[in-house]
């Protein structure tokens, strides 16, 4: 029995374990089957195919010898059934993994892993288009920020319920069926508390926390439980195609301002050598404690509170299958451009 990860050409990456009924020679390239790894659902088709061509070969050899013979022999009626019978399990099979495989992306749980939805350059490139669902998403994580489909307001995770922060900074509720072009998630787990007894500013604290990291080369999830004297916050609208690049969407984006107000503070700290594929340093969504506004954090001023850091060890990432994700050029987003668009 073999166990891989394995990208396949369209940018997935699948496990999937296989123990075959035979020791057999796949027809066409010679391969043994004593173990055989499928990775993806189009190579599941293609193993199931070669089987099947395999098994109507050897039962077609073995009715042509037994038409030979006066008598049919019951053995090789024995044989033919089985061989039968044992097609129909490996179909089963393959439908069950099939499904497993397209319903869950991964059947494995993530622990201390970031799967990640696309890269920030495509989405920073326009590629707005949702390509993965929220019950899906949630599989992955219970804890994390992105976005929705067209660009549809701020994404925020929190203990496994997902919200929407529309561009009127009101929180909505989002349904399982809705889509994801790029999001950030992770099963969270608090590693490391530190608390904050004096007022901070965003600057201030995005210091101390790092004073608090036994490291910057790995990535880290964040969680801010607060009291807060000041919170300024934006969200971005819907889009409509032809989509426009996200530097100029944030442009004209809705900001918003709370004063006095309780909440958290949601989001990632990722080292410098993610840059392109995510965002480089802090990204954080933040909603009120009556769960009713938010956005994407600009500034604040915090009077006390709690961080909890949660230690990543592992990215993930799912690239679309297809879209637009395909024909863009992801190399053109900069430095200045990152810093434009995070505010």
């Amino acid at each position: 029995m073999v166990a891989h990860c394995f990208f396949d050409s369209k940018g997935h990456s699948y496990f999937l374990k296989f123990t075959p009924l035979l020791n057999s020679k796949l027809p066409d390239n010679g391969e043994e089957l004593t173990s055989f790894a499928i990775y993806t659902p189009q190579t599941i088709k293609l193993f199931i195919s070669k089987i099947r061509q395999s098994f109507m070969k050897k039962t077609k050899i073995i009715l042509n010898m037994n038409k030979k013979r006066k008598n049919s022999d019951f053995k090789i009626l024995l044989f033919i059934l089985i061989l039968v019978v044992a097609l129909i399990l490996i179909d089963a099979y393959a439908i069950i993994s099939y499904k497993n495989i397209e319903l869950n992306l991964n059947p494995f749980k993530e622990k201390n892993t970031i799967f990640q939805v696309a890269t920030f350059s495509a989405i920073a490139e326009g590629v707005y288009d949702g390509s993965v669902s929220f019950s899906q998403l949630k599989k992955h994580g219970n804890f994390g920020i992105g976005t929705f489909n067209a660009l549809d307001g701020e994404m925020l995770m929190l203990d496994g319920k997902v919200y929407q922060i529309k561009s009127d900074g009101k929180v909505y509720s989002v349904s399982n069926n809705m889509k994801t072009p790029f999001a950030s998630v992770t099963f969270f787990e608090n590693d490391k508390e530190i608390k904050i007894n004096s007022q901070m500013s965003l600057s201030e604290v995005k210091s101390y926390i790092e004073e608090a990291l036994p490291t910057k080369n790995i990535p880290y999830a964040i969680k801010i439980v607060g009291n807060f004297s000041y919170i300024k916050t934006r969200s971005v609208p819907n889009q409509t195609k032809p989509y426009p690049l996200l530097v100029e969407v944030v442009k004209n984006q809705p900001e918003f301002e709370f004063n006095e107000t309780d909440g958290t503070i949601v989001g990632f700290y990722l080292p410098v050598y993610t840059e392109k594929i995510n965002v480089a340093g802090y990204h954080l969504h933040f909603m009120n404690a009556e769960k009713t506004a938010g956005g994407h954090l600009l500034e604040m001023n915090i009077n006390e509170g709690t961080v909890e850091i949660s230690y990543i060890q592992n990215i993930r990432i799912f690239l679309p299958e297809e879209s637009d994700f395909f024909n863009t050029d992801l190399t053109k987003t900069s430095s200045e451009d990152v810093k434009l668009i995070e505010g």
